[in-house]
């Protein structure tokens, strides 16, 4: 049976001859986009050859890859397997997956800003902060940048929260990490934790 060698993942799989690279990247637990299902259509599942025999490319792949066949690059779902190869699978053809579909969710992040208005005479600025925002505790972090502030000349404060605990003080914005470790990709995404958008987000392949 041929071996198939899948880049980055470094990922190894044997297949039966004349298999298609499409069903040896699912053998191997390795999701690429395929919006037609591998009938050719969609020309999203491309691969690149990095060595090894495949068949010849498909008047599909020429239509849609053109030239770029000539570099090696082929669709996963046309292309069938010869003899032991090495393939490689751009992170473009990996997108789609990665981002995937963000259904609108109601947050309820554990860590999240509150502004509180700050009253004219405060006795105890400490007590006024739990009073406010109904927290038990306020960090000593939080009461060494509060005493460097001139409270008779500042309106309002913004206060960073964690569950009942006053943690942090600032008016830059609250963001969240979310990683996905899955069996062929970590997924990382940057979060604003104020309205839910993800700001940014990175994959690294699982080599494990």
């Amino acid at each position: 049976m041929p071996n198939v060698v899948i880049k980055p993942m470094n990922k190894f799989v044997e297949v039966d001859e004349y298999s298609t690279i499409y069903d040896a990247l699912l053998r191997a637990k390795v999701l690429i986009n395929s919006y037609c299902g591998g009938k050719g259509i969609c020309g999203k599942c491309v691969v690149r050859i990095l060595r090894g025999y495949v068949s010849k490319p498909t008047d599909r792949e020429l239509n849609i890859l053109r030239d770029k066949v000539y570099e090696g690059y082929r669709l996963a779902c046309q292309a069938k397997v010869l003899g032991d190869i090495e393939v490689e699978v751009p992170e473009i053809s990996l997108e789609a997956i990665i981002h995937g579909f963000e259904p609108a969710t109601e947050l309820k992040p554990v860590i999240k800003k509150l502004v509180v208005a700050i009253a004219n005479k405060l006795d105890s600025i400490e007590q006024y902060i739990l009073k406010q925002t109904r927290a038990k505790l306020v960090s000593l972090q939080v009461l060494k940048k509060l005493s460097s502030i001139d409270l008779g000349r500042t309106s309002e404060i913004s206060l960073v929260m964690y569950m009942d605990e006053v943690i942090d003080i600032g008016k830059e914005k609250v963001y969240g990490v979310i990683m996905d470790i899955g069996t062929s990709k970590i997924i990382i995404q940057l979060i604003d934790l104020s309205n839910g958008v993800t700001i940014a987000t990175k994959y690294i392949p699982n080599l494990r």
